[in-house]
C-alpha cells in the first residue's frame, strides 16, 4: 500500500512538471535578463590561485545578480540570463601568457559540471553550472578556455589553442553549448576560431544563436545562424563606443531591426567608452541602458520577449517622404578620410550633400526652431578603426562648432521637424545598420523613425521634434 501511494505521488509530480513545461512552451513570450557588469580585474601577471580569486569575486557578483533576478517581485522570473564578454577577468591581457592563468578546459557538451568531482581543473565552469542549477535559469556567460592540440597541424607553438568562449547552461546545470569568438578585436591573447554557427535550444521552446562582440560586424557566423532559422541571439560584448558616431546600444537595435531578430545583449559597464546593453525584438526597444559617465556601473535589465514564429517584420516605410528625392550632384570628393559637410549656419532648413569616393550621402532637414548648435553630414568609405571596409552616411552633432565635428558628445538641444537621409551604399555586400540617438545618447524610439533598406533611406517621423545626436547608416562591408 505504501509503495502504491508513493508511485501515485511520483506520477502526480511528473504530471505537474510536464504540465508546467507545456505551459511555458505554449506561452507566446519568454522572460529574459541581461546584466551590464564591471569586472574586478588586475593589470599585470598573476598565478593560477590569484586568477581564480579574481574570477570568483566576479562570480560572487554574478550570483548576487541572479539572486536579485530570482527574488525580484516587480517582474516575472527570468528564464534566461546573459552576462558580458570578459566579465570574469576584464580586458587587461596583452599576451597569451598573461591570460593563461585564467583559462580552463571546458567539459563536453551535455555534461553537468556541477558536483562533478572529476572536473577539479575546471572550477569556473563548474561554478557557472551550479549557478544555473541553483537558480533554475539558463545562464549564458563568457570565459577564457583552453584546448590542447599537439596533433593538430595548425596548433600554436605552445601546444594549445586559447579561445574567447561563450557558454550556455540550462536550468539543471547542463552545458548546452560552447561558442568560440571568430572575429577578434585586437585580442592577441586569443586564437581566432573558425566562424562556425552555434545554437542551443531551451525548455521554454526557443532556439538561440550565439555571438560575441565583434562577430556582429561580419557575415559569418551570423548568416549561418539565420539560415538555420534562428530568430533569437545571445550577445556578450565588451564594446568600444565612438561617440557620436557609433554606440553599443545603437548597433544592437540596428542588428535586431535589420535581421528581424530578438537580441539579448550584455555589455561591460566599465564607463561611457564601453557601456550599452539591451533587449530588443525586431528593432523594438524592450529595455536598454547606457552609462554616459566616467564611473563604472552594474545594471540588470529584465523584459518579456515575444516568441517569433512567423516571417520577420519589414521595417515600416509608412509616410516616408517621396517629395524630397533629388538627384545627387555629379561632383565626387576622393578623400580617403572622413568627409564632413557642415550644415549652413543660421538656416533652419535645407539640403546638404557629402561625398567620399563613390559614396554619396544626402540629407534634407528642418529644425523646429532656430538653433545655435552645429550639425554636419559625414561620409566615409574605406577602412575605419578596426573595420577593413565600411561605408558611413551619418548626420552628427558637432560640439563647439564645425571645427570640432567628430569629437565626443551625447547632448543635443535642437529638435528636428524633418530629417531624411539617403545614400548610395553598396547593396548585397554587408549589413546596413541604421543608427540613431537623441539627447543623453538615448536611442531614438523605433516608432519615431522609418527605414527603407532597399532604397537605403531613413527618416524621423515628421513633427516628432527629436533632439538628434546622430542619425544615419553604418555599413560594414563583407
Amino acid at each position: 500500500r505504501h509503495t502504491g501511494a508513493m508511485t501515485r505521488i511520483t506520477c502526480l509530480l511528473l504530471f505537474i512538471l510536464v504540465l508546467i513545461n507545456s505551459i511555458y512552451c505554449q506561452r507566446d513570450y519568454y522572460v529574459a535578463a541581461v546584466v551590464e557588469h564591471t569586472p574586478v580585474f588586475k593589470f599585470g601577471t598573476v598565478d593560477r590561485d590569484e586568477a581564480l580569486s579574481i574570477m570568483n569575486k566576479n562570480l560572487d557578483v554574478y550570483e548576487g545578480h541572479l539572486k536579485y533576478i530570482a527574488n525580484n517581485n516587480n517582474t516575472e522570473r527570468a528564464e534566461i540570463v546573459v552576462f558580458p564578454e570578459d566579465g570574469l577577468y576584464g580586458p587587461a591581457f596583452p599576451t597569451r601568457e598573461s591570460i593563461f592563468p585564467y583559462l580552463e578546459q571546458v567539459p563536453s557538451i551535455h555534461s553537468i559540471p556541477c558536483g562533478n568531482s572529476s572536473l577539479d581543473n575546471s572550477p569556473v565552469t563548474r561554478r557557472l553550472s551550479c549557478l544555473a542549477k541553483g537558480y533554475k535559469m539558463v545562464v549564458v556567460a563568457n570565459m577564457g578556455s583552453i584546448e590542447y592540440c599537439s596533433n593538430d597541424a595548425n596548433c600554436p607553438i605552445d601546444g594549445h589553442f586559447q579561445y574567447n568562449t561563450q557558454l550556455a547552461f540550462d536550468e539543471n546545470g547542463k552545458l548546452l553549448a560552447k561558442y568560440h569568438k571568430s572575429h577578434l578585436y585586437g585580442e592577441s591573447q586569443f586564437d581566432q576560431a573558425k566562424p562556425i554557427p552555434v545554437t542551443f535550444s531551451t525548455s521554454f521552446g526557443v532556439k538561440f544563436g550565439m555571438l560575441i562582440c565583434f562577430d556582429s560586424m561580419f557575415e559569418e557566423p551570423q548568416k549561418g545562424l539565420y539560415e538555420e532559422g534562428v530568430r533569437d541571439v545571445v550577445f556578450s560584448l565588451w564594446w568600444v563606443n565612438v561617440s557620436p558616431l557609433i554606440i553599443a546600444t545603437q548597433v544592437q537595435r540596428g542588428l535586431s531591426l535589420l535581421h528581424g531578430i530578438n537580441l539579448l545583449a550584455a555589455n561591460s559597464g566599465y564607463n561611457w567608452f564601453n557601456s550599452g546593453s539591451g533587449i530588443y525584438s525586431q528593432g523594438k526597444i524592450l529595455q536598454s541602458y547606457f552609462n554616459p559617465s566616467s564611473s563604472s556601473s552594474e545594471k540588470v535589465l529584465i523584459s518579456r520577449v515575444p516568441k517569433l514564429n512567423g516571417e520577420k517584420i519589414i521595417p515600416s516605410t509608412e509616410n516616408m517622404r517621396e517629395d524630397q528625392r533629388v538627384e545627387f550632384a555629379q561632383s565626387i570628393l576622393n578623400s580617403p578620410a572622413l568627409v564632413t559637410v557642415v550644415f549652413p549656419p543660421n538656416q533652419t532648413q535645407g539640403i546638404v550633400e557629402a561625398s567620399n569616393g563613390t559614396l554619396k550621402c544626402k540629407v534634407k532637414y528642418s529644425f523646429a526652431s532656430p538653433s545655435s548648435e552645429t550639425f554636419a553630414l559625414l561620409a566615409t568609405k574605406g577602412s575605419w578603426m578596426a573595420h577593413k571596409s565600411v561605408e558611413i552616411c551619418m548626420v552628427i552633432r558637432c560640439p563647439g562648432g564645425g571645427s570640432k565635428c567628430g569629437q565626443s558628445t551625447y547632448q543635443s538641444s535642437t529638435p528636428f521637424n524633418v530629417l531624411v537621409l539617403e545614400g548610395n551604399m553598396s547593396t548585397g555586400k554587408g549589413q546596413m545598420l541604421p543608427l540613431a540617438s537623441t539627447d543623453g545618447s538615448k536611442l531614438l524610439e523605433t516608432e519615431n523613425m522609418r527605414v527603407d533598406f532597399k532604397r537605403r533611406r531613413m527618416q524621423i517621423v515628421d513633427g516628432s521634434k527629436e533632439k538628434i545626436v546622430n542619425f544615419g547608416f553604418f555599413h560594414p562591408l563583407f
